[in-house]
């Protein structure tokens, strides 16, 4: 996954969203599949994702 040119290997995502969203800990998992399943998201979308965490978070 690309995040703001650089690579964001899948275990740091992970890590990411689940401590950012331990109180969703489901909705984490979900997009976890989701981007495991789109193998990746783009620069954009993962600038979404990241605040939709703090949002969230």
């Amino acid at each position: 996954m690309q995040l703001f040119g650089k690579c964001l290997p899948g275990h740091l995502l992970r890590n990411l969203s689940i401590s950012s969203m331990h109180k969703h800990l489901n909705l984490a998992l979900d997009v976890e599949v989701l981007i495991s399943l789109q193998g990746g998201l783009s620069a954009i979308d993962a600038k979404q994702f990241v605040e939709n965490l703090r949002a969230i978070g």
